[in-house]
């Protein structure tokens, strides 16, 4: 257990039931940060609960990012508790059923517009709402969690536990991202943007067709976080969780 602290800075992290999202909380508060946990289905979320509990956060926070009810709510519950927010993690993200493999050929296209409205719509709505919180911040950032394989440089190459790069409505649905921030960066100068991609990290997506990832949950948080907090970065830089420059 963490010893509980003062927090001084406030954080909302998206898609908190697992994975990199669940990691993320521990290693936050590690870092002196009050943490909102988001995820569609708190109620199904224990492991979530049982962390915020045991690191006297406050309860997880509905959050669907396709959902306009539940990201007003969040940001009402934010707004109420705090009046700010320093740092946004848009980490919730999916994967198509199939992934990952996912031939250009055979791609369900509502599948791939599934992806898009959680991937990237979400994201851009969700930054959208909580944007008078982070205004209220007197360093407000936000954090994108993109991937290596929405590199349009890189995209040509194979992937490194990919079967043979076939996973377009994911790569595709990154690229898009990255671009959308790309966007924000320039209309929102006043706060940071950052687009990390996370690492191969063993979580259910990472690990899907018996594949083995290198990156454990708690270090890519760790990474994450880390270069959250790098005064050195520039808004809009596309990198890795190690700090590492991702080519676009």
């Amino acid at each position: 257990m963490i010893p509980e602290m003062q927090s001084s800075r406030v954080a909302v992290v998206t898609g908190c039931s697992r994975g990199v999202g669940l990691a993320l909380v521990t290693e936050l508060v590690k870092n002196n940060y009050k943490v909102f946990a988001t995820c569609r289905s708190p109620s199904s979320a224990a492991q979530l609960a049982e962390v915020l509990s045991s690191l006297q956060q406050p309860p997880a926070t509905p959050l669907d990012v396709t959902d306009e009810a539940t990201i007003q709510q969040a940001y009402s519950t934010v707004r109420a508790a705090t009046g700010r927010v320093d740092l946004l993690i848009n980490n919730a993200g999916i994967a198509t059923r199939g992934h990952p493999v996912e031939p250009c050929l055979t791609a369900d296209v509502a599948e791939m517009n599934r992806l898009f409205a959680t991937n990237v719509s979400g994201v851009v709505r969700t930054t959208q709402v909580f944007l008078p919180l982070l205004r209220a911040s007197p360093r407000p950032r936000v954090i994108n969690i993109s991937s290596g394989l929405g590199s349009l440089a890189q995209c040509s190459k194979p992937s490194p536990g990919m079967r043979n790069g076939q996973v377009i409505s994911y790569r595709a649905s990154k690229a898009a991202l990255n671009m959308a921030t790309v966007v924000m960066c320039q209309e929102m100068p006043e706060v940071q943007f950052l687009l990390v991609h996370p690492g191969w990290v063993a979580t259910d997506m990472g690990s899907a067709g018996g594949r083995s990832p290198d990156v454990s949950p708690a270090e890519s948080a760790a990474g994450i976080v880390r270069v959250a907090g790098d005064d050195q970065r520039h808004s809009g830089e596309f990198i890795d969780w190690k700090g590492q420059t991702i080519p676009w």
